[in-house]
């Protein structure tokens, strides 16, 4: 191509160390740059680190006013930042209707291509969500969806692409060696370690997950409780460990970056949420050939192997704890790795084959002068 197609990533959610965010830095590193240049808008809740990350990567971060507290200074300087820039795509990833905020702007800012992206299932304002549907319909030219959940939430009988949150398959990859020596560096010697990786906020109901650890550990004095992740719940359920006397096997972590590694040295992870569109963990707990305990409120379509359970929350904590006792944690992990590497691969989750659909929709788009 003469000139390089120009992309806005919108991420709705702000810049942060989480599932959304992580998965668009790794597609930020894989993308070819030869034909596009990306750029990416801090719109809410940013955090340094992550906003240099993306800058290591090669893409412009430019920080707006924040999208929540300062919404129409957003609005004007979106608009003028559209209009100067001159964008062929804009590209803005949420859960619900309100993404129509970014969508119409960047229409009367010219922009050809306005792709509405669907990351969850569910929308934290539902009823403002339904309101805004009408005028959100005719905003977007191009719908994609992380899982055929997330797409038919928000974009109900239109058409729409799924693309996966792909994973990098070899990183996540099982290795006895990286295990042995985490547990080593954390004692956690012959203990059965059960985790979780994920934001501490309402959504993950992990006040369920402490209660459950409560009676595993009764029953099972040698296990312990690893809880990776921040967020604003982290001090109420500090609390929640110490009313239970469980705050020395309950560990919290805070956002780390080696999650790849400490998932090697757990035994089962769980994930009780009230809600997700397709949780990019339950793929890596599942490539790193763990046993996941998962709510039946979740998606289906995150089930790749034969790893995952999907069980009730509103049956009480005892299904919980029965399943994670009945768990044989002595499975061979690098055949279930293995196994995971090849059916992910199978079920279009590699990322590097992702990374590559996404530059074609924006390259073949531009090029064919796609608008509506």
């Amino acid at each position: 191509m003469a000139t390089k197609v120009k992309v806005l990533n919108i991420l709705t959610g702000g810049l942060r160390r989480e599932g959304i965010t992580s998965t668009q830095l790794e597609f930020m590193k894989r993308i070819d740059r030869t034909d596009v240049q990306v750029d990416i808008l801090a719109v809410h809740n940013n955090a340094h680190d992550i906003i240099e990350e993306f800058r290591t990567l090669g893409c412009n971060v430019i920080i707006s006013p924040d999208r929540k507290k300062e919404l129409p200074k957003y609005l004007v300087v979106l608009f003028r930042l559209l209009k100067k820039e001159k964008y062929d795509v804009v590209h803005v990833h949420g859960s619900s209707s309100l993404l129509v905020v970014e969508l119409v702007i960047a229409k009367l800012a010219g922009v050809p291509m306005r792709i509405a992206h669907s990351r969850n299932t569910r929308s934290e304002n539902p009823k403002l969500h339904k309101f805004m549907r009408p005028m959100f319909d005719h905003s977007y030219t191009h719908a994609i969806a992380c899982g055929k959940d997330a797409g038919k939430w928000l974009f109900g009988d239109k058409p729409f692409t799924v693309i996966h949150n792909g994973k990098d398959l070899q990183r996540f990859h099982f290795d006895i060696h990286v295990r042995e020596n985490i547990r080593k560096t954390f004692r956690m010697g012959n203990k059965l370690v059960i985790g979780y990786v994920g934001n501490l906020n309402d959504q993950k109901n992990l006040p369920f997950l402490v209660d459950v650890f409560a009676k595993v550990h009764k029953c099972q004095p040698k296990s312990v409780l690893y809880i990776m992740g921040g967020g604003a719940m982290r001090e109420s359920l500090e609390k929640q460990a110490s009313s239970l006397d469980i705050e020395n096997v309950v560990v919290f972590t805070g956002r780390i970056t080696n999650v790849h590694e400490m998932l090697q040295a757990m035994d089962i992870m769980a994930l009780p949420s009230l809600f997700e569109g397709l949780p990019n963990v339950v793929l890596e707990w599942q490539i790193s050939g763990l046993p996941c305990l998962i709510s039946d409120t979740i998606t289906r379509e995150c089930k790749v192997t034969n790893q995952v359970l999907f069980l009730p929350i509103d049956r009480g904590v005892d299904v919980w704890v029965d399943a994670i006792l009945a768990t044989n944690v002595g499975a061979d992990r690098t055949a279930l790795s293995d196994t995971a590497c090849r059916e992910l691969k199978a079920a279009s989750f590699d990322i590097d084959e992702n990374v590559k659909f996404l530059n074609e929709i924006y390259i073949n788009a531009v090029e064919h002068g796609e608008n509506k």
